[in-house]
């Protein structure tokens, strides 16, 4: 899935004004791709995000998916849209404690009206390699293991786009590492994948590293290295 950003500007209220976050950005992530969205604090990365997903609305601007703008969807709409269309990961991992493994990969699809199939669960377990963690509670999972429960939960609903919020944020490296090999997987397995980190390293995993600042796009990188990322992140911070 082709996602079109286009001269999106958005922000939110405080008390009686309207706080700008971000500037009229438009961006390309082309079907099968991994992109990194990067900046220092402040500069707009999660509420691109959110409107790239359809999770927040922006001021004005579209967001298109495959020609789709989702800006126009509202209600029910959206709802089934982003169930039928979208995975999500977020750093705070959001697996529900009650629900042992196997339950909290299925929710989505329950959410939405549909009947889980045990093995595409299985199958989606098994590629983040926890298959035989399908019965235990997510407490009794490490922080890394949580992360990779979900991200098969983001993917078994087969959604052709991925958002990742910080998926890194709360592991050490060699679970990060896990985590973002799996992304990277996703991408060449023909989904589309869009990142926000503050890590170059987990950049340097994307095909492409989009920089923000002052909620403006303001460089963007190909076949990224960890070493370039940080070099160019130390320069936006430097001008902030």
């Amino acid at each position: 899935m082709t996602l079109y950003i286009e001269n999106i500007v958005a922000g939110y209220v405080e008390g009686d004004r309207e706080v700008p976050v971000l500037r009229g950005v438009s961006a390309l992530a082309p079907t099968g791709s991994f992109t990194s969205v990067m900046g220092p604090s402040g500069s707009g990365k999660s509420t691109l995000l959110r409107c790239a997903s359809g999770l927040m609305g922006p001021s004005s601007g579209r967001v298109l998916l495959d020609g789709t703008d989702i800006t126009a969807l509202s209600g029910n709409d959206l709802i089934r849209y982003r169930r039928r269309s979208m995975g999500f990961v977020f750093q705070s991992f959001d697996l529900l404690t009650a629900l042992n493994v196997q339950q909290n990969v299925e929710l989505p699809l329950r959410l939405d009206g549909r009947r889980p199939d045990r093995r595409r669960t299985i199958e989606m377990l098994d590629i983040v390699g926890l298959a035989e963690f399908a019965e235990r509670s997510p407490e009794q999972l490490s922080g890394g293991q949580r992360q990779r429960v979900a991200i098969a939960r983001a993917v078994v609903g087969d959604p052709t786009i991925v958002f990742a919020d910080e998926p890194t944020g709360a592991l050490d490296i060699n679970s990060a590492a896990n985590v973002l090999r799996i992304l990277r997987s996703i991408a060449d397995s023909g989904r589309t994948v869009v990142m926000v980190t503050h890590d170059p390293v987990a950049a340097a995993t994307s095909d492409r590293v989009l920089f923000l600042a002052d909620g403006e796009l303001v460089d963007q990188l190909s076949a990224p290295t960890a070493s370039a990322v940080a070099s160019r992140m130390t320069d936006l911070v430097s001008a902030a």
